[in-house]
This record gives C-alpha cells, structure tokens and sequence, in this order.
C-alpha cells in the first residue's frame, strides 16, 4: 500500500555502516530468530507465559485478521550480514506502535537506533500518522534515553504476564498534539518547543 513512499525514505544508511532496509514479514522473521539470543539473552532465561496449545488454533484465526492491519518491517545489515531488526503495526487509525527492535552488541551505542528511528518518524508522519507509541522495560535505559531525546514523552506505565513491568511512551508528530499532551497534564507552555523527532532534511 505504500511501497512508493516507503521507497522515499528506505533503505537508509546508518552510523557505524548499518543500512536499514525494508522487508517483509517472512524475511523479518527469518533474520529475527537466529539473531535473538545474542540482542537478548535473557529472555530464555526466564519463566514466561505462552498461551497453551488447546489455544493457539484460535488464537492463529484472530493473528490471520491482525496481520491485515498496515505493518512495517526492518532489517538492519553490514554489508550483506543482517546485524538487527525493528518492526511495528498500525494499533488504531492514528497511532503506529513500535513492537520489537534489537541490535547485536557490537553494534550498538552508534547512533544507529536514533537514526532509525528519527527516519521511521518521518515516514510514519509522511503516511498521515499523528501519534507514535512504543513500550520498554522499566531498566532499559539506554533506549528509554534515546527515545526521550527524540521526543517521546511518558505516557503510563503497564504490567504484564509476558514482558513484566514497562514504560509505555508517544511521540506526537504534530506540534498541536504535543501542546494538548501538555495542556492536559497541566505543564507550562514552552513558546521554544520544536520537534526534536524531523530534522530539517526530512520535512
């Protein structure tokens, strides 16, 4: 559906000789699973909630209508080695959710996670997107800082059986939706706000 615009801002180059390039769903998770223990290692280390099999024919019936909402997906590469992935979904007519991104260590503190993310806001922001939202673990500093230096702001907090505690972030990609964030958590007008998010070459 936006294959066209998608190609105006993908693939784009990233700091420490990283391409971001656009793929879809199979490639995604083809490259995702062998890369996952090494961008997480402790996820297999915990004891974490998976639906039961008696439910998950069902469950594969509702992910069949899911997936026919607008979704985005990334690799990453140096060179021709994928090296890390991002992938998001449309979770209502005005918000796009960053689902999942992670990045081998050797890789990582670069810059390339911002850059991506600064040029995804653009291009979600170019489909007609007003509200970007994603969700972190609550000691995850390292992308909770980079997502608040881009703008994000604090938007709750959530528990869950599957993930734990997280803080759940919005980027507004218009200034009057960030005034009206502000206007209704009561905080003083700031006449010097601009978005941190687009740089001049993205408008």
């Amino acid at each position: 559906m936006f294959d066209a615009l998608r190609h105006q801002f993908f693939p784009h180059e990233l700091p420490g000789d990283l391409v971001a390039r656009p793929v879809d769903a199979d490639t995604y998770q083809a490259v995702r699973e062998p890369l996952l223990d090494a961008v997480f290692p402790h996820w297999n280390q915990r004891v974490r909630f998976e639906t039961p099999p008696q439910r998950r024919q069902q469950i594969a019936r509702l992910l069949k209508i899911y997936r026919r909402l607008h979704g985005e997906h990334f690799v990453f590469y140096a060179g021709d080695t994928p090296v890390g992935w991002s992938m998001g979904r449309m979770e209502n007519p005005i918000t796009f959710r960053m689902v999942n991104s992670g990045l081998l260590p050797a890789y990582r503190r670069q810059g390339a996670y911002s850059a991506f993310t600064r040029r995804l806001l653009a291009y979600l922001k170019a489909i007609g997107y007003e509200r970007v939202t994603s969700h972190h673990h609550v000691n995850n500093r390292a992308v909770l800082t980079a997502k608040l230096k881009l703008g994000f702001v604090v938007s709750g907090s959530a528990l869950g059986e599957d993930v734990g505690a997280v803080v759940s972030l919005v980027c507004h990609l218009h200034e009057d939706r960030f005034r009206a964030y502000e206007d209704i958590l009561g905080l003083e007008y700031d006449p010097d706000w601009t978005a941190p998010h687009v740089s001049a070459d993205d408008e």
